[in-house]
């Protein structure tokens, strides 16, 4: 009975010594991160690029994931856990880590869109297509990432989606015709009106 007591004092203390580590880590992190947002936004402030404003904008988020991914690898050292709760563990860091990646590359995506936007005013018109492909473009990129880091093959997903796209292009082809050529009049722009 005070072995099995002993025991439970002993796995109690550990979580509690992981959960404090986990809570130290996250609010030292997200100090130290938002020091870092503080003075890269003086620094972009001063800047007239367009790219570092637009990073700065796609950074907090991941950022602040990024320590609490830190907090929980720190608190799993303390935590108690089995050879198979840690590749858990691992995998939902990976998980999040690549989520955190796919992020930054869409919010600086649109943010280019949106840059040109300025630039061609044209383009405002077909703003949520683009957008919306853009969109779709790189989180299912990321999906597959995210499969393929988790041991998951996407070779026959691959295969499926190319069946599926054929089938899709054929089904539509007028269509998606009368799209591109849309898209390439906004773009080129070979007529104007008023002229």
């Amino acid at each position: 009975m005070d072995k099995l007591f002993h025991h439970d004092v002993t796995v109690v203390g550990d979580w509690t010594l992981a959960l404090a580590a986990l809570v130290a880590c996250v609010f030292t992190g997200a100090f130290l991160a938002r020091f870092l947002l503080n003075r890269l936004g003086r620094w972009a402030s001063r800047t007239s690029f367009h790219f570092e404003n637009m990073l700065l904008k796609s950074l907090p988020l991941p950022l602040y994931l990024l320590v609490l991914v830190g907090g929980i690898n720190v608190a799993v050292e303390f935590a108690p856990l089995s050879g198979v709760q840690l590749q858990g563990v691992e995998r939902v860091l990976r998980v999040l880590l690549l989520c955190a990646g796919v992020y930054v590359v869409d919010r600086m995506l649109q943010g280019l869109l949106q840059d040109m936007e300025k630039r061609h005013g044209d383009l405002r018109n077909s703003h949520f297509m683009l957008s919306a492909i853009l969109r779709v473009a790189v989180w299912s990129l990321g999906a597959m990432v995210v499969l393929e880091s988790l041991g998951v093959s996407i070779t026959p997903l691959l295969a499926s989606l190319g069946v599926g796209s054929l089938a899709v292009a054929l089904a539509l082809q007028s269509t998606l015709a009368n799209l591109f050529s849309g898209l390439y009049l906004l773009i080129d722009k070979p007529v104007r009106v008023g002229q």
